[in-house]
């Protein structure tokens, strides 16, 4: 197997203190549930920005985080812009923070995932939950880029808004990785699918301007 890869998220993994928590085994800052973490907690050799060419939406009902979360759609474009974070992690690790998205124990849950063929399919769907599929995204210097979303995918009509905790570690994230100011991240949040026409500009300014 592979030594390495980048895992790119998009989601609250943007804040890098709830990315350690998969890596960790420790609990994120504004949600409910403490993760197992992963078998190898060794940091991340690395992690930079990443513009992902898929659209981004929110979706399902996480009793964790109390409102939907992040997932990109299936399909690529060149006017499809999500913000992300990748994270240079072994791809043991990587396995790990797929099983934990999905709610399994990585130290009692075996999956066998061969990820050179995950990047020869471009894209391979595990059934192992809401996030059961990993998607090849290209790579950098050599080095492999994977993320995950939605295997199925979810109509337009099953979008739901975030909770606010999860809102507010996603803002930690942009700030962090792009340091965005707070205008840019309402203007990024506000035309979501899932957060468009049911969140409103001030509501999600308060959210926003509560991290600060």
């Amino acid at each position: 197997m592979r030594s390495k890869c980048w895992y790119a998220s998009y989601g609250s993994n943007l804040s890098y203190e709830r990315f350690m928590c998969y890596i960790n085994g420790t609990k994120p800052k504004y949600a409910k549930r403490t993760q197992v973490g992963c078998r190898d907690n060794n940091d991340p050799k690395g992690d930079e920005e990443i513009v992902i060419p898929y659209s981004l939406y929110y979706a399902e009902h996480s009793p964790n985080w109390d409102g939907g979360v992040a997932f990109i759609g299936s399909k690529k474009g060149q006017s499809k812009k999500t913000f992300g974070r990748m994270y240079l992690i072994t791809a043991e690790q990587f396995i790990d923070v797929v099983l934990q998205e999905n709610g399994k124990d990585p130290s009692n849950y075996y999956i066998l995932l061969d990820l050179d063929k995950v990047k020869e399919k471009k894209k391979y769907d595990t059934g192992l939950g809401w996030y059961g599929s990993i998607l090849y995204l290209g790579d950098k210097e050599g080095v492999d880029i994977f993320t995950i979303t939605s295997a199925s995918g979810h109509s337009e009509s099953d979008h739901r808004p975030p909770g606010e905790n999860y809102l507010k570690t996603i803002t930690e994230g942009l700030r962090e990785t792009y340091q965005m100011s707070n205008s840019k991240i309402l203007e990024y949040f506000k035309n979501s699918s899932g957060i468009k026409g049911n969140l409103s500009d001030e509501r999600l300014m308060s959210v926003i301007e509560s991290t600060s």
